[in-house]
């Protein structure tokens, strides 16, 4: 079981790092070349940061769903939990931050 998780992980990693480049050119306006320090410190400390709080929020937004939609905000809910975080995960080129 252990393997399959760290599979699916390590796909949607490389499926990830992958897309990246396209991605780049279509979110920013200009892509300007990033020193190798500000890529490591992306790719090491921001970039897992946001996915976590992508992780988190979504936990949060499955769980809190039923009364967002209760309040008709759930739209709201969705864009504030789940999208800007992904969006600044996944969003723009390395060592854009």
């Amino acid at each position: 079981m252990y393997k399959k998780i760290l599979l699916v992980i390590l796909f949607i990693f490389m499926l990830t790092g992958l897309t990246s480049p396209a991605m780049a050119k279509t979110c920013c306006e200009k892509a300007e070349e990033a020193s190798a320090t500000a890529i490591f410190a992306d790719a090491v400390f921001i970039r897992p940061f946001w996915l976590a709080c992508t992780v988190l929020g979504t936990g949060v937004f499955v769980l809190t769903s039923p009364f967002t939609l209760i309040g008709k905000n759930i739209g709201h809910s969705a864009e504030v939990l789940v999208a800007e975080p992904a969006i600044n995960t996944f969003g723009y080129p390395l060592g854009s931050y």
